[in-house]
C-alpha cells in the first residue's frame, strides 16, 4: 500500500518568504576574513539560481530518505515543546532530524508512526573535512513530505 505524503517543507519556498537567511549565508560564503566558516560555494551561493540549478541537474551530491517517527525529542532550549525526532530508515538505522515546516499549522502532523521522506543536499564548507562531526560538508533539508 502506498501511504499519500504531504509536502510540508520547502527550502525554496522558505528562502522566498525570508530572503534574509540565504542572504546571511551568501555573505559568510563571500567573507575572505572568515576563510574557514561557511560554504565553500562550489555548487553557485546559497538560494541563487546557479545553486538550484546545481540541484536540479544532479551535481551537488543529494540523498533522499525515507522512515518513520519513532520518537519525538526536545533540542536547544525551546519551551518544552517537540522540535525534532527519530526516523528508523527502511534499512532499521535512526536518525535525528528538526522539525521543518513552512505553515506553522504543519507542526502537529509530526506524530510517532508517521512516515517521513527528506530530500537531503550535500554543499562543501569552506572548512573541508576534519572528522565525523566536521565531515566537509553542509547536510542541507531541501524538502519534507510526511504521511496523511
Amino acid at each position: 500500500m502506498v501511504t499519500a505524503m504531504r509536502h510540508i517543507f520547502s527550502l525554496e519556498e522558505e528562502l522566498i518568504e525570508h530572503p534574509e537567511e540565504a542572504e546571511e549565508i551568501r555573505c559568510l560564503t563571500l567573507n575572505q576574513n572568515k576563510p574557514t566558516s561557511g560554504l565553500k560555494g562550489a555548487h553557485g551561493l546559497y538560494g541563487t539560481p546557479a545553486w538550484w540549478q546545481s540541484i536540479k541537474n544532479g551535481t551537488m551530491p543529494q540523498k533522499y530518505v525515507q522512515g518513520t517517527i519513532i520518537r519525538l525529542l526536545y533540542q536547544g532550549m525551546e519551551n518544552g515543546e517537540p522540535n525534532a525526532f527519530e526516523l528508523q530508515l527502511q534499512n532499521n538505522s535512526v536518525i535525528s532530524e528538526s522539525f521543518y515546516y513552512n505553515n506553522s499549522s504543519d507542526v502537529n502532523l509530526f506524530q510517532v508512526g508517521k512516515e517521513v521522506k527528506i530530500f537531503y543536499v550535500f554543499d562543501p564548507t569552506k572548512r573541508g573535512f576534519c572528522d565525523e562531526l566536521n565531515p566537509g560538508y553542509a547536510k542541507i533539508v531541501v524538502d519534507i513530505w510526511i504521511s496523511e
